[in-house]
């Protein structure tokens, strides 16, 4: 099979897709065994996976960004009942019942960012932030291989998995959803790592300049250029923003508590 999404409405070689989801499953799998100074595990639960809050930079680095509403064992921040934060495209089942949430529940929100890569379409689907989260809890989404031709079966399987209802019955880990990844992408000859994240980048956006070079006129050192996922796609095709993707807000500005406005980070683009 060729390394290439099967589908226009996908934006990225499915290679490219697996590559970037794999990095990220790896991020929070170090995320999730983190321990404290006293040696017990944090259980630190990322709470917000999401395809703005994945990061893919020029060299084939990615990161996994904003962890400002993270649950964790020692957290002394409590939120009154029945308050839930996050976006309801990407919350798992148990985090919309309100449930105790464990890496599995990030676990399902990284099913949904490898659903969206590489279908192009949104995963759940609602006029309102409740019938996302209804149909979430619900499992309704449309299958992969119902809007992709020739949609790998493989793949699929570990869509599915990731994205099962019942906790027990997903990836174990974000590691466990990594390694599945990786045997999806031996079977087909595809390599993942930072190499066709970087050769996807390079295609797109042309050379960049060597990130962390140091300029010996100012000593001044450049940070590498970060893209939001999913990735910009073949400028031919026109590209719909997809609604909820930043959060639901029509506004680019908000205002922080100065009176200086804050520019919102830029919306998520699919291909329509």
């Amino acid at each position: 099979m060729a390394d290439q999404c099967p589908d226009a409405n996908a934006i990225l070689p499915l290679a490219t897709s697996l590559a970037l989801v794999s990095a990220a499953a790896t991020g929070l799998s170090h995320a999730h065994r983190r321990r404290g100074p006293d040696g017990e595990a944090l259980d630190l639960v990322h709470c917000d996976v999401s395809l703005s809050n994945i990061m893919a930079s020029h060299d084939g680095a990615v990161k996994i960004i904003d962890f400002g509403i993270a649950s964790c064992a020692i957290a002394s921040a409590t939120l009154p009942p029945g308050t839930v934060r996050g976006k309801p495209n990407y919350m798992s089942p148990e985090r919309c019942l309100g449930d105790p949430i464990d890496a599995r529940s990030d676990v399902f929100g990284l099913g949904v960012v490898l659903y969206e890569l590489t279908t192009g379409h949104r995963c759940f689907r609602g006029r309102t932030d409740f019938e996302r989260m209804l149909a979430v809890v619900r499992g309704e989404y449309v299958p992969p291989s119902e809007l992709v031709t020739g949609y790998p079966r493989e793949l699929a399987h570990v869509v599915r998995t990731a994205l099962s209802v019942d906790p027990a019955r997903r990836f174990g880990s974000a590691e466990a959803l990594g390694e599945a990844l990786a045997e999806v992408a031996a079977g087909y000859g595809w390599t993942l790592g930072a190499g066709a994240i970087r050769r996807t980048m390079r295609g797109l956006y042309g050379d960049v300049p060597e990130p962390w070079a140091l300029h010996s006129d100012d000593n001044a050192v450049t940070e590498p250029r970060h893209t939001a996922l999913p990735l910009a796609g073949d400028p031919t095709v026109p590209m719909r923003w997809i609604p909820g993707s930043d959060g639901g807000a029509d506004d680019d500005l908000e205002r922080t508590r100065g009176a200086r406005p804050l520019r919102r980070p830029p919306r998520t683009w699919l291909a329509a």
